[in-house]
């Protein structure tokens, strides 16, 4: 997103929450500080890790090491960062105070509050005891903040699939959405992942085959509420984290019916959350089985006529996405949606493949002890003139049963 060059000097490791990585500048890691969901926080290595005493020792031994930041006008402060184990007053006072005997800093006044440098003693206790003290000056943190600003407790509509806050911004991230990028959601439900996109600056819109649910109408999904007000809709909640203006619209639509759309590199991004068949039913615009009677009841003047619709299997939800998403993103503009998959039968070969969209990650987010669904992030290579470009599956795990058989019957 941001093109920074990293240079990782530690191994990365699933079990490990420390990392060590270079960078050419401190402004570099605020970008990334500025979007990451994962990232809790970051420091400025100063002294290599070691043991308490040799850390300090370094420290005493090096009077230059901190001279930079002996200035009147940057106050500083102290503080003890334990991982993997709690510390009690005692020894927190301590290990404070054999530190602040050896940092010499005879002009920066001290602020306790409010600290221009904050310098951390990080003590890493999933490591050797013996060589488990880093010494630090504190960067900032990530945004795993933003998870409990848009908290769905405290947003005023939601469903019964809106999408956890934090996957809905680390899959905002994902698309890459930057101010001014203009991103869809085909299957918008409640809007809760265009809010993350919105908040990170880009222009949303979405389409919602479901009347009840795009107009915000009939009964709530809390249990708290019977019906829903007029104050609860899409819209209220833009309005709610001051994003009214990054709302382009809600368009009540079928997804699939792509004609709605001009075909051409118009999007910078799609991303969304297709229904499984188990919360949410696949739903798009077809004819059901006539039944005689009623259909010349229809006929009568004043008798009001809705488009019928069908059932969408969840095959086809990919397939027309990976499509739409072929035709309408720009070269290079991406498309991020979750696929529920059953992990003993998953392999790359079930995923959806287009000639035009390279996939670029593939995460897996477990669900039950048979069950997961991976988000899947494809980037477009290549614009897409030929009508003969069309989505596919090397290995349809849905031909013979839905997502849903065999969620409940084994299938």
């Amino acid at each position: 997103m941001f093109d920074i060059p990293i240079s990782t000097k530690s191994l990365l490791c699933l079990t490990r929450h420390i990392h060590l990585f270079e960078f050419d500048h401190i402004e570099d890691v605020m970008k990334i500080l500025s979007r990451s969901m994962l990232l809790k926080s970051a420091f400025e290595l100063l002294v290599e890790k070691g043991s308490e005493e040799d850390v300090v020792q370094h420290i005493s031994d090096h009077p230059d090491l901190l001279k930079r930041f002996d200035v009147p006008s940057c106050s500083w402060a102290l503080k003890l960062h334990a991982h993997g184990r709690k510390r009690d007053f005692d020894y927190i006072t301590r290990i404070l105070e054999k530190f602040a005997n050896v940092i010499n800093l005879m002009k920066a006044p001290i602020d306790l509050q409010n600290a221009v440098n904050q310098f951390t003693i990080l003590e890493d206790n999933t490591e050797d005891p013996s060589q488990n003290i880093q010494f630090c000056r504190f960067i900032g943190e990530g945004r795993g903040s933003l998870k409990n600003e848009f908290d769905l407790k405290k947003r005023k509509y939601i469903g019964n699939s809106t999408m956890d806050p934090e996957l809905s911004f680390i899959q905002a991230n994902l698309v890459q959405s930057l101010p001014g990028s203009l991103i869809l959601d085909p299957f918008v439900g409640t809007g809760g992942l265009l809010l993350s996109a919105a908040r990170f600056g880009g222009l949303t819109m979405g389409t919602e085959i479901n009347y009840k649910v795009a107009r915000a109408v009939g009964k709530s999904s809390r249990a708290s509420e019977l019906m829903l007000c007029a104050d609860q809709s899409i819209r209220a909640n833009f309005v709610q984290y001051g994003l009214e203006e990054r709302l382009v619209d809600i368009i009540l639509a079928d997804s699939s019916q792509h004609q709605l759309w001009h075909m051409g590199g118009m999007l910078d991004a799609i991303m969304t959350d297709p229904p499984y068949g188990v919360r949410e039913k696949g739903r798009k615009l077809g004819n059901k089985p006539i039944n005689c009677e009623r259909s010349e009841a229809q006929k009568c003047e004043g008798q009001s006529r809705y488009p019928e619709k069908t059932k969408y299997g969840i095959s086809s939800v990919y397939l027309d996405l990976i499509n739409l998403a072929a035709t309408l993103l720009r070269v290079g503009g991406r498309l991020a949606f979750w696929f529920p998959v059953f992990r003993n039968e998953y392999t790359e070969d079930v995923l959806p493949k287009h000639k035009c969209m390279h996939l670029l990650y593939n995460c897996e987010q477990i669900l039950t002890k048979e069950s997961a669904r991976r988000l899947l992030v494809y980037t477009k290579e290549r614009p897409c003139w030929s009508t003969e470009d069309k989505a596919y599956f090397d290995v349809d795990c849905y031909k013979e049963s839905t997502f849903r058989d065999k969620v409940f019957n084994g299938c």
